[in-house]
């Protein structure tokens, strides 16, 4: 399971808003100035994300909590981002070039045409089933326990 930390920003019922950044491998070692992936780390900002999770244990905003993502769940949605436009690709490129020769097409238009349709269908299916997985209660992240609880000042927290 991959274990992120994150900061609760609101709780409404059993669902718990929080919010994560990005971090980057890079500048966590002595060659960071000089590498390349060390300066393109620096150049871009850190982004924050924001999940909604259900709450397990009590919190209110301004504690941090671990949530995780089973590393499944990552797997297949890497997959489905980079496998299947990648595959659509190449499926209209062999189906281009056989129906270039079967019509003997000089050139490669059809070859280059059918690449981009191939493309435009891979995207389009990946928008589709990545709306289809974002709706799955098992692709979501999971709130996992409470590791530092926010001082509230003039409330009382039932613990």
């Amino acid at each position: 399971m991959i274990i992120e930390t994150a900061i609760v920003q609101s709780v409404t019922g059993d669902l718990v808003s929080v919010q994560c950044e990005s971090q980057s491998a890079c500048n966590h070692c002595h060659a960071s100035d000089n590498c390349g992936t060390g300066m393109v780390a620096k150049a871009f900002p850190h982004r924050t994300h924001r999940f909604t999770v259900i709450k397990t244990a009590d919190v209110v905003a301004g504690d941090k909590i671990e949530i995780g993502l089973r590393e499944k769940n990552l797997v297949t949605s890497a997959m489905l981002v980079y496998l299947l436009p990648l595959a659509t690709i190449l499926l209209s490129l062999s189906l281009g070039q056989y129906l270039s020769q079967v019509f003997q097409f000089e050139g490669e238009g059809l070859v280059i045409l059918a690449a981009f349709v191939g493309g435009y269908i891979g995207f389009s299916c990946t928008r589709k089933l990545s709306v289809i997985f974002d709706q799955r209660f098992d692709f979501k992240p999971k709130m996992l326990g409470v590791v530092a609880q926010s001082e509230v000042i003039g409330q009382w927290r039932a613990d």
